[in-house]
């Protein structure tokens, strides 16, 4: 355990910010734009928001239709929603903001 994280946790949230990251580099930025990481952990969970200027661009509804088994680029993000409690979307101002819950 490190940081009162344990190893299955650790692995998860590493997983979801490159998982994400990834996507909306590609998707969202084309090259250029930035993004913004925040980390909460209280009693035993983690949040992440994950913030992305660029095009908006939300892949969730994506990986719950059948145009999802055609996207390649998509499984690392339909991967990491098994794993984790909960993950959410939203755009506000321009900018694309995932908001992902581990346990």
């Amino acid at each position: 355990r490190q940081n009162d994280l344990s190893a299955k946790q650790t692995m998860r949230f590493s997983l979801a910010i490159e998982e994400i990251m990834t996507v909306m580099a590609d998707k969202s930025l084309d090259g250029r734009g930035s993004f913004d990481v925040r980390a909460f952990a209280c009693e035993g969970r983690i949040t992440l928001r994950i913030r992305c200027g660029g095009r908006q661009y939300n892949p969730i509804p994506l990986i719950r239709s059948d145009q999802d088994m055609e996207e390649d680029s998509l499984f690392g993000i339909r991967m990491i929603m098994d794993m984790v409690k909960d993950m959410l979307y939203i755009s506000t101002f321009g900018v694309n903001s995932f908001f992902v819950e581990i346990e």
